[in-house]
């Protein structure tokens, strides 16, 4: 069935074709039923909604089953989807181009020189000294918080440190509670009467 526009007055081909299956009497699940598309997608070809269609293949297969259902010719129904399709990316485009002081504020920002490199190789290098310094401390069996923690006694009690190396000259002076007196015995002695009874003799 040819498109008149005189019979038939629509503004998009998404109107054309929901006017056409309304003058048939028939709902969407029947053409889905017929034409095995979803209703999902039924919805969005009469929508003209061609972001929620799937790739440009499949929707022109869409487009053509739906035509055949509804008694159209799918030639002029692919030709008018492929015109309003590049009829709304030209608009697009020229509704996306920034005016030309933005896009030198755009170029000028590009050609800016970046302060992320600079920060994260700092990052990186404090991260290595950290591991080196760690290593070395396991390695040598350093432990910073103790020697830390020594220092800090030092600084609060300065006289610290030599009371308690007093404290340990003096127990050494004291004189120790018992004795042990080593008795020696005396070969020499032992040796001499041995020696006269034999001259004696």
């Amino acid at each position: 069935m040819p498109i008149d526009s005189t019979e038939t007055e629509y503004t998009t081909l998404g109107d054309l074709l929901r006017q056409t299956r309304v003058k048939q009497d028939l709902d969407l699940e029947q053409v889905s039923d017929e034409t095995k598309i979803t209703i999902a997608n039924l919805k969005a070809i009469e929508d003209d909604d061609f972001k929620s269609l799937p790739a440009e293949a499949f929707t022109r297969g869409f487009y053509t089953l739906y035509a055949n259902a509804l008694g159209l010719i799918p030639e002029e129904i692919l030709r008018i989807y492929t015109q309003e399709k590049s009829q709304l990316s030209g608009a697009k485009k020229k509704h996306s181009a920034p005016p030309p002081n933005k896009l030198a504020a755009q170029v000028s920002n590009l050609a800016e020189r970046s302060t992320v490199m600079p920060v994260s190789c700092s990052g990186l290098v404090a991260l290595f000294l950290l591991i080196i310094i760690g290593f070395s401390c396991w390695y040598f069996s350093w432990n910073p918080a103790s020697f830390l923690s020594e220092k800090l006694r030092n600084f609060q009690n300065p006289a610290g440190p030599e009371q308690v190396v007093e404290s340990t000259v003096q127990s050494d002076k004291k004189e120790p509670l018992f004795k042990i007196v080593q008795v020696e015995k005396n070969e020499s002695a032992e040796e001499q009467p041995d020696k006269k009874t034999i001259s004696d003799q």
